[in-house]
């Protein structure tokens, strides 16, 4: 694909302005949502981080 939007020689036929259109619009919209995704796994990370130390204060205060 990459060597296809790249326009590299090759055995496939080139893409036309309107395929390579379709091709930026859905990869921008794949790297959106990993995008969010990375952020809601660091966020749950972060949150299960502060649950970890807070029971472990909690042992440790025991």
């Amino acid at each position: 694909m990459c060597a296809r939007v790249e326009r590299a020689a090759g055995p496939s036929r080139p893409i036309t302005p309107t395929e390579e259109q379709r091709i930026t619009t859905v990869t921008a919209g794949a790297a959106d949502r990993l995008e969010r995704a990375l952020d809601i796994a660091a966020q749950r990370r972060t949150l299960e981080q502060r649950h970890d130390d807070s029971a472990s204060d909690r042992r440790a205060a025991t």
